[in-house]
């Protein structure tokens, strides 16, 4: 019995709460949007009830290509009209959303965020590239003028100015075709040979339809890849902008070349000029800097040491094989240079020797082969105590250009001194002997003259001096010295190769 009156009471109950939630449905209905429309000043939006107006506009957006677009709204109980402040243009995707905040005037709301999208667009596909030429990572072996670039959809020529760009820059003017799905870029010069271009195009691209292109392009070619082997030559050079080309004949000497001068070498081709220290080398060892031009790239200057000295010495300098230029294309043979810093014009002043008149002991020979060498000074003539007239003569070999020794700098440059007060030599006077004159000196017949006789006929440039002096004699012995200074320079400023000190056993 009691089993029964528990299933009879359960079924009441289930009954009873069926009815109250079929009440609760009929009292407070779901709000729905039962209806959207468009002209173009109008979006018209049916609800399924009487809506609370300011709910219901807190609620909703309406968007252009995802763009805000503001407006004004009446109300007309169920139904909604919404004015935008821009009519409803051709080309665009527009979107109505209501949010789960809009309410009837009874407190239903929406149970689910409402979207509904129209669009006005003739076609709403999104353009794209279907080809370009050159193609993306080309190669080619000829110099592009044009790139031709065809899309799927007719294009928007102002967009596409806007959105195409090509580094490194160049100046282009455009030429559409079929229906605008065609552009071709003309170039305004010729492309750079053996360089990369890359092509972008932005997402800003639009088609007639104002689509837009769903992901940025690019692609990327190099135009005329010269595949040459990079060559060079070496060149003496100087800041006046003489230039010599120098010879790799290692049986050939790239002689006479100024001291001034530095070294260039020079490429047929841009290179990777950073590298080349790996590659050159100077023998003997010389000190020198590599100055790479960082802008072209087709050359290296070699700046010599401050320090190099005139001389028929020899160096060596060698390119090795192996630069590169920027497509790996790599120079193919060692080259070696034999060079030499011996400029004619630039020869030093060389001292070669001097005579001192000894009276009846001749002239005394002063030259750095008989330092330390009894001068004997005969008391006959040069009597202790008593000042004699005598001369002293000097000569010096000078560069093929020049014409004379600057008197002044000899007169600065020349001293005679000596030890224990044996004698003083006090110069008077100097003067100037020139080539010509040598036949009329009185030892021109002296053997001792005989080296400078046949330089003379091998057409070496001398010159000397006549100094006179007086010579006071005394009787200790001691060393004289002779000092000729470095400044003494010739016409030209080539200046005497080393100070020359020259002592002698005064007896």
């Amino acid at each position: 019995m009691r089993i029964f009156y528990n299933t009879i009471k359960l079924f009441f109950i289930l009954v009873i709460s069926s009815l109250l939630f079929s009440c609760a449905d009929k009292i407070i209905p779901e709000l729905k949007i039962t209806n959207v429309a468009y002209t173009k000043d109008v979006v018209i939006i049916n609800f399924s009830e009487t809506v609370n107006q300011n709910l219901v506009i807190e609620s909703f957006s309406f968007t252009r290509d995802s763009e805000i677009q503001n407006g004004s709204f009446i109300f007309n109980n169920s139904v909604m009209y919404f004015y935008p402040n821009f009519p409803i243009q051709d080309g665009y995707k527009y979107t109505v959303q209501f949010s789960t905040k809009a309410e009837d005037i009874y407190g239903a709301s929406l149970m689910e965020p409402y979207v509904y999208n129209f669009t006005t667009k003739g076609d709403p596909s999104i353009p794209e590239v279907v080809s370009i030429t050159p193609k993306d990572q080309e190669i080619t072996d000829t110099c592009i003028n044009e790139i031709e670039i065809t899309f799927s959809k007719s294009i928007r020529p102002v967009s596409f100015q806007n959105s195409f760009s090509i580094k490194p820059s160049v100046q282009f003017k455009t030429n559409w075709e079929n229906d605008n799905k065609t552009v071709k870029v003309i170039f305004d010069k010729p492309l750079e040979n053996s360089t990369r271009y890359t092509v972008s195009i932005s997402k800003s691209l639009q088609d007639t339809d104002n689509n837009f292109l769903a992901n940025a392009f690019t692609s990327i070619f190099t135009n005329n890849e010269d595949l040459s082997v990079p060559e060079f030559k070496l060149y003496a050079k100087t800041d006046t902008d003489s230039k010599e080309l120098l010879s790799d004949d290692l049986i050939l000497l790239n002689d006479c070349l100024s001291n001034k001068s530095y070294l260039s070498i020079e490429f047929s081709k841009p290179v990777n000029v950073d590298t080349i220290s790996s590659y050159f080398t100077i023998k003997p060892q010389l000190s020198y800097t590599l100055e790479p031009d960082n802008e072209s790239k087709t050359s290296v200057k070699v700046v010599l040491a401050d320090d190099i000295e005139w001389n028929d010495n020899k160096y060596q300098v060698t390119i090795k094989e192996g630069i590169a230029d920027f497509f790996n294309n790599k120079t193919e043979s060692t080259l070696q240079y034999n060079i030499a810093f011996n400029k004619p014009s630039e020869m030093p002043v060389c001292f070669e020797k001097g005579f001192l008149n000894l009276k009846r002991n001749g002239y005394f020979m002063i030259s750095e082969e008989n330092t330390y060498t009894d001068m004997i000074v005969p008391v006959e003539d040069f009597q202790e105590g008593t000042d004699i007239k005598t001369e002293l003569y000097f000569f010096f070999k000078i560069a093929s250009e020049a014409s004379e020794i600057n008197l002044i700098s000899m007169m600065e440059s020349v001293s005679i001194n000596a030890s224990n007060s044996c004698l003083s030599l006090i110069i008077d006077k100097i003067e100037p002997v020139s080539s010509s004159q040598f036949n009329t000196l009185p030892f021109y017949s002296n053997s001792d003259f005989e080296s400078i006789k046949t330089k003379l006929s091998q057409n070496k440039n001398l010159y000397g001096f006549k100094l006179s002096v007086t010579l006071d004699n005394a009787d200790p012995r001691g060393s004289v010295t002779f000092n000729l200074g470095s400044e003494i320079m010739d016409n030209l400023k080539n200046k005497l190769s080393k100070k020359i000190i020259l002592s002698y056993n005064k007896s």
